[in-house]
């Protein structure tokens, strides 16, 4: 039995309210601070954290372990990854408990822990607040702006008013600062829903190849290996267009989004890969973040393009990566998610970043891919005059800490197999291989491979319509 605590350690933390998979992913902590009060210095301290449900644990971490002086710590952030395994079995909001215990090593008795009670959402919702920790602060300030314009309209005039318009201009610029963040982190977040090395997109870039070497007599993926830039070009868009041709083959049927209930306004979900791909339903989105996977898997270099209401994909058509020891080219924007409209049309009229309508290839279309090309070049110029416009470039992403999320799969047999990637070193751009063959590593219904990836980098540091 572990001995009674000598002494008692006092924890406060400002924990996320909403646990995302893929912030988690990424690597975004949820715990923004994390302080501790100890009436006298300890030499053998572990600070666990986790999240729970009861017995169900969605993740654990060690934040801290070692010697601590008395006194109150500086405060921390704290990443906790979640479990694929557990993650697998999120299909709808989960009630869970983060629970950060302050145990002695030594003797195994608590010294102090700190409660609270989060959510988890599901697996598939892309969450458009982006970094967690954002959210809450953005939340804090607009309520403190909305408390000081109220005062305002109390007083007319004076030092006091003075004051209040003072504080009000410095919260307008914190906010302005905090939602570009939270944006720019949401933008790059979507890259993890297309996952390169998902099964089906395996089997879709091989019937791509097919296509490919039915109509060039070149089967092979190598636009950028070509020295001429014109050639490279021609051959990334034989290439887009296969791709485009063999999702086309699969004859999935347009659909409305899955059901988001309380998400509608914070987020939308995105379906698997294999359920779209194997002659499946579709959003825009769903169909988008396919088509980007397989571009990804073949080795070229996708960008989705978020518009108002809609998202389709688009590519680079020339290599941006620098020779050795060269610099990258002056027209790209190295960022995984930007919104310069001007420099947007600038891309895609000197024909750097091509487009290509997703939705054009789903069942009773019969686009081909010409004239979807026309279709995203028409989508574009409509949402501009719309509103904002992002494109989300995937390999700039996988660099700022952006990786493939497990891919979670419902077999036929009732077992649930969940792919995850490990990542094999670091590299300038993301390399995927081939997935191995299926490894059972527990007797439980749930079935977890680990693929592996290059490419993964430290993690990264208005809200669209629901997508069609």
């Amino acid at each position: 039995m572990p001995s009674a605590p000598s002494i008692t350690v006092g924890v406060t933390a400002e924990v996320a309210e909403e646990w995302s998979w893929a912030a988690a992913h990424a690597r975004i902590p949820q715990i923004l601070a994390l302080t501790l009060s100890l009436p006298e210095a300890l030499e053998n301290v572990r600070v666990a954290v986790t999240v729970e449900d009861g017995p169900e644990v969605f993740g654990s971490t060690v934040a801290f372990e070692g010697e601590l002086a008395s006194g109150v710590t500086t405060p921390r952030s704290v990443h906790l990854p979640l479990s694929a395994r557990a993650m697998a079995g999120v299909d709808e909001r989960r009630a869970g408990e983060c629970v950060i215990r302050v145990e002695d090593r030594a003797t195994g008795s608590l010294l102090g822990e700190y409660r609270q009670a989060v959510d988890i959402l599901p697996r598939d919702l892309w969450s458009w607040s982006g970094d967690p920790r954002r959210k809450e602060q953005i939340d804090r300030l607009k309520h403190h702006y909305a408390s000081i314009q109220q005062r305002l309209e109390e007083v007319d005039s004076g030092a006091e008013a003075d004051e209040l318009v003072q504080q009000r201009a410095g919260l307008e610029r914190a906010l302005a600062n905090l939602l570009g963040h939270s944006r720019l982190v949401s933008r790059s977040l979507l890259a993890s829903f297309s996952r390169p090395n998902h099964p089906d997109v395996l089997m879709l870039a091989r019937e791509a190849a097919a296509i490919r070497g039915k109509r060039t007599g070149d089967p092979s993926f190598s636009a950028f290996q070509a020295d001429d830039v014109a050639e490279a070009e021609r051959e990334v868009e034989a290439s887009v267009s296969a791709i485009y041709e063999a999702l086309q083959a699969r004859q999935i049927s347009y659909s409305e989004p899955p059901p988001g209930w309380d998400y509608a306004e914070s987020g939308q979900r995105i379906r698997d890969h294999g359920a779209v791909a194997r002659s499946g339903l579709g959003t825009c989105m769903d169909t988008t973040v396919l088509t980007a996977a397989v571009i990804e898997h073949v080795g070229l270099l996708p960008v989705m393009v978020l518009i108002q209401g809609h998202i389709f994909i688009g590519y680079w058509r020339r290599n941006p990566e620098p020779p050795a020891n060269g610099s990258r080219p002056e027209w790209f924007p190295a960022t995984p998610a930007m919104n310069d409209a001007a420099r947007i049309v600038e891309l895609v009229e000197g024909g750097w970043l091509g487009l290509i309508e997703t939705t054009a290839f789903t069942a009773g279309r019969r686009t081909s891919a010409a004239d979807a090309r026309v279709e995203a070049r028409r989508r574009l110029e409509s949402g501009l005059a719309d509103g904002p416009v992002w494109i989300i470039d995937v390999a700039e992403a996988r660099k700022a800490g952006v990786s493939p999320l497990p891919a979670v799969q419902e077999r036929a047999d009732g077992v649930t197999e969940v792919i995850e990637y490990r990542p094999e070193g670091r590299g300038t751009s993301p390399k995927f291989q081939r997935p191995p063959a299926r490894r059972r590593v527990s007797a439980s219904s749930t079935r977890i491979r680990r693929d592996t990836a290059r490419g993964r980098a430290p993690s990264l540091l208005s809200t669209p319509a629901t997508l069609c």
